[in-house]
């Protein structure tokens, strides 16, 4: 394995562009809940990473998780080290990953798991989640993380080459939860092997099947330029005028929609007259001013797109 620590964020998403990382590879296993790997597979194709906005979220995620990782510490007696800007690469794949801390030893044993770990396996990986107690009574079933941090957190055992690691989910602002998972090789190596198959396959111009409609968005994002005078022959094509039929059913049933929704605010708007908000058993309607703004920007360019129903005409078909 190869570890290198980053000066800047700029190098670390560098790094990461041209591997799987390990917030990525559940999804080649079609259970990742951050991006598919369709979508995934589009962003490798490109010359250098798109644009990374941090989220308010993220913004105070990593806030907090110095905070949150030294309670633990704390709480249960352990030593641990930040591996912030640390990046590891597998030395068989274009795999990495980056990492929260390391567990290095105890202080003080506080919690005779962990002690056990340290002292069968060495040092451990230690994982933060800050976690909406909403999401976590949802999605952390019996004993279990969701399977994107489960497989996240084996992939940065096989990365380390470590035997162990901790998440430590930090549920509602005030309790931890932990959860130790010993190494599993097999999924480590069938980790590697879906991580190779998705390189070979990239370099040979196959992507993963998209996933609808979670994929609609990017595929539409791909498809942002026409070229002029340029016409499909359809005529031979059963499946494109099966689509457009589709299409235009849908478009019609969104055009019903939204007269019906334009009617529907019409009459709650003569109920409520002037009223700011309504309160009402079951339902709550806010119907506030917004404040007018000048507004000058450069629309981008697009696609006009549009599916019109050609009919039959004197008969013919």
């Amino acid at each position: 394995m190869t570890i290198t620590t980053f000066d800047t964020e700029a190098q670390w998403l560098a790094a990461r562009h041209q591997r799987i990382n390990s917030t990525e590879v559940a999804a080649l296993f079609g259970l990742g809940s951050y991006a598919t790997a369709f979508e995934i597979a589009v962003e490798k194709q490109q010359p250098a990473p798109s644009g990374f906005h941090e989220s308010i979220r993220m913004r105070w995620g990593k806030r907090l998780q110095d905070a949150i990782a030294q309670g633990v510490a704390d709480d249960y007696g352990v030593i641990i080290e930040s591996m912030d800007l640390v990046y590891g690469e597998h030395p068989k794949a274009r795999l990495g990953s980056s990492f929260d801390y390391k567990i290095l030893n105890t202080s003080e044993v506080r919690d005779q798991i962990i002690a056990t770990m340290l002292d069968r396996h060495g040092a451990g990986i230690l994982e933060i989640k800050n976690v909406d107690g909403l999401q976590f009574a949802r999605n952390w079933l019996d004993g279990e993380a969701p399977p994107q941090i489960e497989i996240q957190l084996q992939t940065q055992l096989e990365v380390l080459d470590l035997s162990w690691g901790c998440i430590a989910a930090f549920i509602g602002g005030n309790r931890i939860e932990t959860i130790i998972r010993e190494r599993d090789r097999k999924v480590g190596e069938a980790i590697v092997q879906r991580v190779n198959e998705f390189w070979a396959n990239l370099e040979r111009g196959i992507l993963p099947p998209p996933v609808m409609p979670e994929d609609a968005d990017t595929i539409i994002k791909l498809y942002q330029y026409a070229e002029p005078e340029k016409v499909y022959n359809g005529a031979d094509d059963a499946e494109l005028a099966e689509l457009c039929k589709c299409y235009a059913a849908a478009s019609e049933n969104e055009r019903g929609c939204a007269e019906a929704k334009k009617v529907l605010k019409a009459k709650i708007l003569q109920h409520i007259g002037s009223a700011e908000r309504a309160v009402l058993p079951g339902f709550k309607v806010s119907a506030g001013m917004v404040a007018e703004a000048a507004m000058a920007y450069t629309r981008p360019a697009y696609r006009n797109f549009r599916v019109t129903e050609v009919r039959p005409k004197d008969g013919k078909p």
